[in-house]
């Protein structure tokens, strides 16, 4: 699971949307960022990442009318 492309999405998808003063970006990532698993440590480590830039992002443009959810 690579992080990289879910931010490439975002820079991409995200400021039209922010223009247009609406949209949404939504993500499923694992039940591995609330229940991490032993034996994949670096999927649940990247997802927990993934899910921190989530909230992140969803927080600098929630004012500009875009949502970001994950799940």
């Amino acid at each position: 699971m690579n992080c990289k492309a879910m931010i490439e999405m975002c820079r991409t998808a995200i400021p039209p949307m922010r223009e247009r003063g609406w949209g949404r970006v939504c993500a499923v990532t694992s039940v591995g960022v609330k229940q991490p698993i032993a034996y994949l440590m670096a999927s649940s480590v990247a997802r927990a990442g993934l899910t921190s830039f989530l909230k992140i992002t969803a927080r600098e443009i929630a004012a500009d009318g875009v949502t970001v959810n994950s799940a």
